[in-house]
């Protein structure tokens, strides 16, 4: 294994477990042999001031041509899937990028050569065997991996983002490790430190995929009424249900204390009847961002982050917003204070349990001088772990390493949507659009996360019978993987107006939740097979995807699975 140091621009190699010393640095290479792995750790010690570019460990590999690398997206939302060797990640066409850049990675100048790639950590799989690569030092900056099987080469690359140095700097540290999913991903999160551990199973209820923005609290108060009536008559629902509020109180994003005239003076009393229900009281805040129509935004230039030219950075466009919003900085004391001001309210004053905190890449989307995308994203999650302390948080739109052990709960897709696929943002490749299938897929590829990093929050299912276009069959299986995936369930749905054989549905796979998962195979393309046990009996489902109809013979079973359709069966010995 090879490791290059750029600086100053210029490249110069690290000896192998040893010091290398140089006029303007000295670079430390140490490396601790494991049972089953291994850890490579680069230390710089400048002599005078550097800028610090990137560290590659670049890994020789001898793999079979018909093993899969899995690409881990940039953030949340962003498509993550276990990809063949002559596969390539598609890249935002042209004219989606003035909009979508900064949602993922399409704003690094590393991802632009089409490659395999993957954000935090990444592995190879043949079979059951499985070669796994992630990083230890996210909190410093963020890590690509870079697959080249014409080479049989892995580059993991530490985005140093041309930090100025004049300290010494534990620039990189990697962890190498082979087994079974299980045993990499197990040993990989013990080198990992958590100042949150994982929180109990939960279900619940989120204004979002019925109500979008558009609520008020005649709304709210109908649907708690309805939801505590009907969520209390499932026999195998979890101890912990929340009942969170979602974008739609405050007037505009960014300005969380200025509510809808139906919200003011009522969030302690809406709070209070949430917790009289046996149910925990959540709420949404993108606390990173603000819209164009914002007093913030307005008012408080100096809180937005600006391009080299001074102009307010704009992050995206939302419809459902007045259009624009744009990044805040994080680092700006007077908005610091404004946010420590907003979460007290919150917890203290309207007296909610848990946050859902949204947008959150937009506090990594500039490099500073003085700090790595991956260090200001670290600030972040700290400034959060703060704010709510005693107090659960949902992370979402976060680039996941930065997300590991500083929250509660995590989004690990993208948002479902009413239809099975947005086939607009498909076409123009936005890795983070709306997408049932596409928030499957990475619900199904990043697994593993679920009870190691976080407890993961793989979106909502639906099982309404309107206000959506998904079939049965589709239903059931965006159900039946969440179940069984995830660790917090979220419906929009109103329980109270499903027919029987929807309550009998939910019921009877919510038993399922919990479960311990061995493992999870792609068998054909969006044809998945998850092995599990729960009560001491040993499952396996079958998850279909595909519009087309699967025939079981290949995996010596009977039978066909129709269009989307899903099925769980007790496992033969």
């Amino acid at each position: 294994m090879e490791c290059k140091v750029y600086y100053n621009n210029t490249a110069v190699k690290a000896t192998a477990a040893k010091q290398t010393f140089l006029d303007e640095l000295y670079i430390d290479h140490q490396s601790i042999n494991e049972i089953k792995g291994q850890v490579n750790a680069i230390f710089i010690h400048p002599k005078e001031e550097i800028t610090l570019h990137k560290i590659e460990f670049h890994i020789p590999l001898k793999i079979s041509s018909n093993a899969k690398f899995f690409c881990n997206g940039y953030q949340s939302w962003s498509e993550s899937l276990l990809l063949n060797q002559g596969d390539q990640i598609p890249k935002l066409r042209f004219g989606a990028k003035k909009f979508f850049k900064y949602y993922g990675d399409a704003q690094f100048e590393e991802t632009k050569t089409p490659s395999l790639y993957s954000w935090s950590y990444a592995f190879i799989k043949q079979g059951e065997q499985v070669h796994f690569f992630g990083s230890l030092s996210e909190q410093l900056n963020f890590t690509l991996f870079t697959y080249k099987p014409e080479e049989n080469l892995l580059i993991a690359t530490a985005l140093c983002d041309n930090i100025k140095l004049a300290h010494s700097f534990p620039a990189m540290k990697l962890y190498i490790g082979q087994g079974n999913e299980e045993e990499v991903f197990d040993n990989y999160f013990k080198h990992i430190e958590k100042k949150r551990q994982n929180a109990a199973l939960s279900f619940g209820w989120t204004s979002w995929y019925k109500h979008f923005n558009k609520i008020e609290f005649s709304l709210i108060d109908s649907e708690l009424n309805d939801f505590a009536e009907a969520v209390h008559k499932l026999a195998n629902k979890p101890e912990t249900i929340f009942f969170q509020i979602d974008d739609g109180v405050q007037k505009h994003v960014g300005d969380w204390l200025d509510l809808k005239e139906s919200f003011r003076k009522k969030m302690p009393s809406l709070s209070s009847k949430i917790k009289q229900h046996k149910m925990q009281a959540g709420i949404w805040i993108a606390p990173f961002i603000c819209e164009e129509q914002s007093s913030l935004f307005k008012n408080k230039k100096d809180w937005l982050l600006k391009d080299e030219k001074g102009k307010p950075i704009k992050l995206g466009y939302n419809p459902l917003w007045s259009g624009a919003f744009y990044a805040l900085d994080i680092y700006n004391k007077e908005f610091r204070t404004y946010l420590i001001e907003v979460f007290f309210t919150y917890f203290n004053k309207w007296y909610f349990d848990m946050v859902k905190v949204d947008f959150l890449f937009a506090a990594a989307i500039q490099v500073r001088k003085n700090k790595t995308r991956g260090q200001q994203m670290h600030d972040a999650m700290s400034f959060l772990d703060e704010l709510c302390k005693g107090k659960k948080i949902l992370a979402c739109g976060v680039p996941l390493g930065s997300a590991f052990g500083l929250v509660d709960y995590c989004r690990t897709s993208a948002d479902t949507h009413l239809k099975w696929e947005h086939k607009v943002l498909k076409f123009l490749n936005k890795r983070e659009r709306v997408s049932t299938i596409g928030a499957l897929r990475s619900t199904l590829n990043r697994w593993q996360l679920n009870n190691r990093a976080f407890v993961s929050d793989p979106d909502v299912f639906i099982l309404r019978s309107s206000d959506n276009q998904l079939t049965l069959n589709q239903q059931h299986s965006l159900l039946l993987v969440n179940v069984l995936l995830g660790g917090q369930l979220f419906t929009s749905d109103n329980l109270k107006a499903y027919l029987e054989e929807q309550i009998c549905e939910l019921d009877n796979l919510l038993y399922f939740q919990g479960s311990e998962i061995k493992s999870v195979e792609q068998i054909f393309e969006d044809l998945y097979q998850i092995k599990f046990k729960k009560d001491s009996i040993n499952y396996q489902a079958l998850i279909s995807l595909s519009a087309k109809k699967k025939d079981l013979a290949s995996l010596k079973m009977e039978g066909v699975l129709e269009a989307y359709e899903s099925l769980v069966f007790k496992k033969k010995h």
